[in-house]
């Protein structure tokens, strides 16, 4: 889940050219209900978070 786009797709490139299978999703209320019946072996969740002050 992350909800930039362009990261998310070529995260899932990435993945993918390496024998991956990706499911992506907007954000985590997808997510969920994508990968709910899924039981996958990884979730990746928002790949660049701002650095809080």
């Amino acid at each position: 889940m992350e909800d930039d786009k362009i990261r998310r797709e070529n995260t899932k490139e990435l993945l993918e050219f390496s024998n991956f299978k990706v499911i992506t999703a907007v954000n985590g209320k997808e997510g969920r209900k994508i990968g709910y019946g899924l039981k996958p072996d990884i979730v990746l969740c928002d790949i660049l978070m701002p650095w809080c002050k």
